[in-house]
């Protein structure tokens, strides 16, 4: 799993553009950069099946490392989820609401993906977190919704949670960095609200 995390931070997602709640717009595949000597994982793919050997553990390792950076750059610009490289009960975060379940974080970024313009102002700053299955991509962003043409200039910090295998269980969207309030009536409010919005967008957006 360090091996993993390493391959992530050097095959280039520190290098990239990254964003945001509810999906986003513009950022090129090239963002997250090539490893030079390993074959890079198709976005539509599902993660490789390790092969006997060092060397090809490495590669393993270093393909689904690219394609962790891949499939985020799909979702946060593209409102697309890769499920390959999503588990089943995988979350997303915010301060206004929480989704859980692919299918419900996928809605959210599609929603989001076509009503908000997204901007990269800076690269990310990519950094293994607190424990070993924890990602952390410092982001610098300028969000605009042309419908009634505003526009955010914001810091954020995106806090990716990787499971055994290597697969995003879990992301929390930190605006200006703050961490999430962890009180009862506010994880439910959340919740609810994210719920709600997962009815809802399919019908009106």
């Amino acid at each position: 799993m360090n091996r993993l995390f390493r391959n992530l931070i050097a095959g280039g997602v520190g290098t990239g553009s990254v964003c945001m709640s509810l999906s986003a717009a513009s950022i090129s595949h090239s963002s997250f950069g090539q490893r030079q000597n390993f074959e890079t994982v198709p976005l539509d793919s599902t993660p490789p099946t390790p092969a006997v050997g060092a060397e090809n553990k490495v590669c393993v390792e270093c393909n689904r490392a690219l394609g962790i950076g891949r499939a985020i750059t799909k979702l946060w610009f593209k409102g697309a989820m890769d499920k390959a490289f999503f588990t089943e009960d995988s979350a997303f975060e915010d301060p206004i609401a929480r989704c859980v379940g692919r299918d419900e974080v996928a809605e959210s970024f599609r929603a989001f993906h076509s009503l908000c313009e997204v901007k990269a102002l800076s690269p990310p700053v990519t950094s293994v977190g607190a424990d070993a299955s924890t990602l952390v991509m410092h982001l610098h962003h300028e969000y605009r919704l042309p419908v009634v043409s505003a526009h955010l200039e914001m810091r954020s910090s995106l806090v990716l949670g990787l499971d055994p295998m290597g697969r995003i269980a879990s992301m929390v969207w930190q605006w200006n960095g703050v961490p999430l309030l962890d009180l009862a009536p506010v994880c439910l409010a959340r919740s609810i609200n994210g719920w709600v919005r997962a009815l809802l967008t399919p019908v009106l957006v």
